[in-house]
């Protein structure tokens, strides 16, 4: 069995490694989209998904209620998937490439909040120790 990303660096590091990866992939997305949006040449309809996406997870009103357990979150998952897909679908490729590398470059040189944050916990002990 080949060992895979978050098992490289072994245990919590490789974990802590993984999340950060994650997280960064997750703001470059969120900055590309929000630079689609401003885009000059971004379609109405693709501004119009977001907005409605942007309401829709803000509002408190849901296709199911969020107290029921497991389904109350996957209608918030399945709405987003679906309204990111089409507003990916609907943008132009070449604006979509020009706004990911906007975000790449502004995103270049900045390190991950959650390796920040790990090191922040394990240097001296941790939050709780006083100096």
């Amino acid at each position: 069995m080949a060992p895979d990303e978050r098992g490289a660096a072994g245990g919590a590091e490789g974990l802590i490694a993984f999340l950060d990866r994650l997280a960064r992939r997750l703001a470059l997305e969120v900055h590309t989209l929000w630079l689609v949006f401003r885009h000059p040449e971004t379609p109405w309809p693709v501004k119009a998904v977001l907005i409605l996406l942007l309401a829709y997870l803000a509002s408190p009103v849901d296709l199911i209620p969020d107290v029921i357990p497991v389904l109350g979150m996957l209608d918030d998952i399945v709405v987003a998937a679906l309204a990111l897909w089409l507003a990916y679908r609907l943008t132009p490729p070449h604006v979509m490439e020009e706004c990911r590398a906007r975000a790449g470059e502004a995103a270049a040189g900045r390190t991950g909040w959650v390796s920040r944050l790990w090191r922040w916990l394990t240097a001296q002990g941790g939050p709780d120790r006083q100096s």
